[in-house]
């Protein structure tokens, strides 16, 4: 079970004092770090980091502090988030993209030189620009017009 939450975005510590919470319901911070096998400190770190992904809330009773888990389906929401996110930064790299590659009509040698790689890498390199150029274009284009075709060779 470690092994899916870390994959929907948690750490291994967060992990398994998000666990340990779902098994203990209402809990104090020392049971849920016995649980989770962490110091109690680490404990609280993480329950921190699991309310900021509205994965755990906080309930006084008396002058005691309990910590419960929230549902496992907010873990979809913070995929869903996550992904929103991912999506954004992926959308700036691309808008980046032309600045970063070699400037128009480098040669194989010339960017082996201004490079100092071998022939063969900025071939490989050129190769890579010239298929991101083209997964630009289409996405221009699917995004103006909803379809598109493209003939191309590399």
């Amino acid at each position: 079970m470690i092994t899916q939450l870390k994959a929907a975005g948690l750490s291994d510590n967060e992990a398994k004092v998000y666990l340990a919470m779902l098994e203990l319901g209402p809990a104090p911070v020392q049971e849920i770090a016995a649980k989770a096998g962490v110091n109690r400190p680490t404990a609280y770190v993480q329950i921190e980091a699991l309310k900021k992904k509205h994965l755990a809330s906080t309930q006084a009773r008396g002058k005691k502090t309990f910590f419960i888990a929230e549902t496992p389906e907010n873990l979809e929401s913070l995929l869903n988030k996550e992904g929103v996110e991912l999506e954004a930064r992926r959308a700036e790299l691309l808008k980046a993209m032309p600045e970063l590659a070699a400037p128009e009509g480098w040669k194989d040698e010339e960017v082996a030189d201004a490079l100092e790689v071998t022939k063969d890498q900025a071939f490989n390199l050129l190769k890579w620009y010239a298929r991101l150029e083209l997964g630009m274009k289409i996405q221009k284009c699917v995004t103006e017009n909803g379809s598109c075709s493209f003939e191309a060779e590399f």
